[in-house]
């Protein structure tokens, strides 16, 4: 389920700096807003007690979001364990109250709530275009993924070695990690009885497109 809490929208013509000149009496001082340029929404919680009193800030052509702490409508799910997509960021050990509702441990403009789902992909044997290798030990000591817009992976031989593959690289500090559209090398934990094969698993809500997966495999010697 998606929560999308933007209440209130309007484009203002910037003059001279906008994030000082353009307001619109909006919000409350106890209110929390968060502002987009162009469709995309920085990590920033605006304040209007801060910015100015009893107003939130716009930029041109750009909208905010208000940012609360308790998600409603959630009666489908009441008594259920759900994981939650905040502002890009993964909260857990969330379960929805008797009145349909959770409660954020940190306010949010734009949530996503719904039941743990967990997805697997396991690929085959490897095999040679020089012939068969059937009957000889191999394994996958690296690997190199091309991803589109990913994020959040396990990567391992099979679903008992898995690592954390490492996304998170030149974002600020208050901004979630970046979806990554590209190419992630990285070390496996290699073991002789997995004929090669790789485990990849998404555990988390976030977004998993695999477009290749390019292993760097070693091969028991043929003995005669």
């Amino acid at each position: 389920m998606a929560l999308n809490t933007k209440e209130k929208r309007q484009s203002i013509p910037s003059i001279g700096r906008p994030w000082l000149r353009n307001t619109f009496p909006i919000a409350t001082p106890d209110e929390q807003w968060r502002m987009s340029i162009g469709g995309v929404y920085g990590g920033n919680v605006l304040s209007a007690a801060t910015l100015l009193p009893g107003g939130a800030i716009y930029i041109e052509g750009g909208s905010v979001r208000k940012a609360v702490l308790e998600i409603g409508g959630l009666f489908h799910l009441v008594g259920e364990a759900v994981v939650v997509l905040s502002d890009g960021n993964v909260v857990s050990g969330k379960t929805v109250s008797s009145t349909g509702t959770i409660t954020l441990d940190r306010k949010g403009s734009r949530v996503h709530v719904g039941k743990k789902f967990i997805a697997d992909v396991e690929t085959l044997d490897v095999e040679t275009p020089r012939g068969t290798i059937q009957g000889l030990k191999r394994r996958a000591t690296h690997a190199t993924l091309q991803l589109q817009k990913t994020r959040g992976l396990l990567i391992g031989p099979n679903s008992s070695k898995l690592r954390q593959m490492k996304f998170r690289e030149f974002e600020k500090m208050s901004n979630p990690t970046d979806l990554l559209t590209g190419s992630k090398r990285i070390t496996l934990d290699p073991t002789w009885r997995s004929n090669g094969r790789m485990f990849i698993r998404q555990p988390f809500p976030l977004p998993m497109t695999i477009l290749a997966i390019i292993p760097k495999v070693d091969i028991e010697e043929r003995n005669g």
